[in-house]
């Protein structure tokens, strides 16, 4: 098991072709939640080499590299309870799901001193039933988590499977209100084509090009680009940026829903 120093970390497990697969765990009461199973075998390989229990598996959206291994991790731990949204229960895509989320929800996970609690957020943009899951930093040594499925990703966001615009911008304005010390656990690996493509978009920001090029050793050397840093993709990140005076000249738009827009088919095309 992974040596942090703190009671609860998360441990990052490559799945697929670009996927990460989330496991929360709680070192004190060894047990471990995850985030996002579109793959059982990851996942239950690391809870058996580390002696874990599953207790809960959070779901942010139905697809299914998002939920592929409910159901073997059910099969092996019965009593693990599987949180989605109102919308994904009522359209009957995620399976066997035990408790419903919605805005302003907590999720509780460790035991005493070392609980800590999820707040869920409702961000419907790239799939309607979209929510994340936000832990506020529980002690001062211990940074703030946000998993965010499909919405952001470095330098990028999610598609707009089922969503609009006005969605996107609102669900995104939810997460640039987090703070910037916030790691953001996204759920795949695409920052380094999406700085590529920011980039083209010619918005004058001298950061984002010192970024692409941390991003680029980063991965030359096999190296994980999450959990991002909130704070460094509000500077770099243009889906986040749909307010900036640079921005909008480089894409002759003059208000946030107009940019935004603008930068989400920019993005389409690559």
């Amino acid at each position: 098991m992974e040596s942090t120093g703190l009671s609860q970390f998360v441990a990052l497990l490559p799945a697929f072709q670009d996927n990460y697969l989330f496991v929360i765990v709680d070192q004190g009461a060894h047990s471990a939640m995850v985030v996002d199973p579109g793959d059982s075998a990851p996942i239950l390989i690391y809870l058996e080499q580390n002696k874990l229990q599953l207790t809960k598996i959070l779901i942010t959206h139905h697809h299914k590299d998002h939920i592929g291994g409910i159901e073997a991790l059910k099969a092996k731990f019965p009593s693990a309870l599987v949180y989605a949204s109102r919308y994904d229960v009522e359209q009957k895509r995620v399976p066997l799901v035990d408790i419903v989320v919605k805005e302003g929800d907590f999720i509780l996970f460790g035991e005493g001193s070392r609980e800590i609690k999820a707040q869920v957020l409702e961000i419907p943009a790239h799939t309607l039933g979209h929510v994340a899951y936000f832990f506020g930093p529980e002690s001062e040594f211990q940074k703030p988590w946000l998993f965010c499925g499909d919405t952001l990703f470095g330098a990028g966001s999610g598609g707009l499977f089922e969503g609009t615009p006005d969605l996107l911008l609102a669900a995104l304005k939810k997460i640039r209100a987090l703070s910037d010390d916030t790691e953001v656990y996204c759920a795949h690996e695409y920052t380094e084509k999406n700085m590529c493509v920011a980039l083209k978009l010619l918005e004058d920001n001298p950061i984002q090009l010192l970024h692409y090029q941390s991003i680029l050793e980063l991965r030359k050397n096999g190296l994980k680009s999450v959990p991002l840093s909130l704070g460094q993709e509000k500077k770099i990140n243009p889906f986040l940026r749909w307010d900036q005076v640079t921005l909008q000249q480089a894409l002759n738009t003059t208000n946030e829903l107009e940019t935004l827009t603008k930068v989400r088919k920019f993005r389409d095309q690559f």
